[in-house]
């Protein structure tokens, strides 16, 4: 059983192997996970334009002439915003996560790449990308004739990682740490689930680009190599 007590030298020597700094050319992609913001644009038209349709008419049947004016007024900025933002949307592929291990493991920090190509040309520069590793817990149960459901959130860890958009294509490495004694590994049973989920947000990209970008991860039951080999070692070999 690996304490708390260890988990920072564990962390520790992971992060010399895998810094900040890692390139991202330094290690091979096995599996790419993709993710459209375009839903967002999608879902946001799905429900906003119906709605005005509704009151549109609510307002025509009722006689209301100003209230006919302003809401055909927002419909129409609405509609424009939508197709404003849909042009937009057009000049970006989706936002792409380039993983050098898959699944993960437990105790195991993984480098991997965000990745955003733009279809048309765009400035270069540079800003942060902001990224989110949540672990959620859920289960069901029952107490004598009732059923219970309880879900949590047992991890969750924030950071801002520097990202570079050059030649029309966004790329930033980010260090995917999953701890070894915090959550379990991803389990998904009719009474019982773990979901790892990466949140990414890229939207400094664009002003169209809204929300973030969710990954759901596979977290294998199995302690990483490093961690076990440490783990057999002597004590001496942990101070």
């Amino acid at each position: 059983m690996i304490t708390k007590r260890f988990g920072s030298v564990f962390y520790a020597r992971i992060m010399s192997q895998y810094g900040a700094g890692t390139d991202a050319a330094d290690f091979p992609t096995v599996h790419v996970l993709t993710d459209n913001d375009s839903k967002y644009l999608f879902g946001c038209a799905g429900v906003g334009l119906p709605i005005i349709v509704f009151l549109l008419i609510l307002a025509v049947s009722g006689g209301s002439t100003v209230f006919t004016v302003i809401l055909s007024l927002v419909g129409i900025v609405f509609a424009a915003v939508l197709i404003s933002s849909a042009r937009e949307l057009q000049k970006w592929g989706p936002t792409e996560v380039h993983f050098s291990q898959w699944p993960l493991q437990l105790g195991s920090t993984t480098p991997a790449r965000v990745v955003r190509v733009a279809k048309r040309a765009v400035p270069n520069s540079s800003f942060d990308a902001e990224v989110e590793l949540e672990c959620e817990e859920w289960v069901r149960y029952t107490v004598g004739t009732d059923t219970r459901t309880d879900e949590r959130t047992v991890y969750e860890h924030e950071s801002n990682v520097a990202g570079e958009l050059v030649n029309n294509r966004f790329e930033a490495v980010i260090n995917i740490h999953i701890p070894a004694n915090v959550g379990a590994p991803t389990i998904d049973l009719p009474n019982n689930k773990v979901k790892w989920t990466l949140e990414i947000d890229v939207d400094k990209l664009s002003p169209a680009i809204s929300g973030s970008a969710d990954f759901d991860l596979v977290v294998a039951a199995e302690l990483d190599p490093l961690l076990r080999n440490i783990q057999d070692s002597p004590r001496g070999d942990l101070s």
